[in-house]
């Protein structure tokens, strides 16, 4: 578990446990999440290279 937190950390990604996820009073975060806003130009690279054109084209549909 202690290396999952330093990674959690490290990333600046969440961590939460819980007992039953069908009740919020058994969660616990045991790390926040670090909020963070990519470079403009990695997101573009990223979508260009992940997605497919019509993928691409469907996005800017709906963001228009």
């Amino acid at each position: 578990m202690d290396r999952l937190e330093q990674q959690c950390e490290r990333f600046g990604v969440g961590l939460i446990t819980f007992i039953d996820p069908d009740s919020w009073d058994t969660f616990d975060v045991i790390i926040e999440t670090r909020l963070n806003t990519p470079d403009p130009a990695d997101t573009n690279d990223f979508i260009r290279i992940q997605l497919s054109e019509s993928s691409r084209n469907r996005i800017q549909e709906l963001v228009r």
